[in-house]
C-alpha cells in the first residue's frame, strides 16, 4: 500500500476528527477516501489532519451545503418545500462535484477540486 501515516487507522481517524474538526464519521470517510487516493495513483500520501480541512468540509445538511458553496441557484423546490435530494443531485451535475453522503441523512463531504 503507498498510503504513508505513522498510526493505525483509529488513531489516525482520531486526528482528522480533532485536530482537523470533522466528526468521527466524517473522518472515517475521508481516512478511506485519501486511501483509496493513494491505491488508484500508486503514489504515497502523506496525511496532515489540519491540511485535511482545507481540502475536505463537511456540511450537517444539503442546504447548508448549497448556501455555503454559493449553489443557491441549484436548490430545488418540490411543491413549495426544499428538496435535498435534487438538490444534490442539481449541484453534482451542474458543478461537476462529487458528495459524499457519510450517513443516509447527513452529513456531507465535498473535497476541494473534487
Amino acid at each position: 500500500m503507498s498510503f504513508v501515516y505513522e498510526s493505525n487507522d483509529s488513531s489516525m481517524v482520531d486526528a482528522i476528527m480533532t485536530r482537523g474538526g470533522f466528526s468521527y464519521r466524517a473522518a472515517e470517510v475521508i481516512l478511506e477516501q485519501e486511501q483509496e487516493t493513494a491505491e488508484q495513483t500508486q503514489e504515497p500520501i502523506e496525511l496532515d489532519p489540519v491540511a485535511l480541512r482545507g481540502m475536505w468540509a463537511e456540511y450537517k445538511t444539503v442546504k447548508e451545503l448549497a448556501e455555503d458553496l454559493g449553489y443557491e441557484e441549484h436548490i430545488v423546490l418540490m411543491d413549495g418545500e426544499f428538496d435535498p435530494e435534487e438538490t444534490l443531485e442539481n449541484i453534482e451535475y451542474h458543478e461537476g462535484r462529487t458528495i459524499i453522503r457519510v450517513s443516509d441523512d447527513g452529513p456531507f463531504l465535498v473535497r476541494d477540486g473534487a
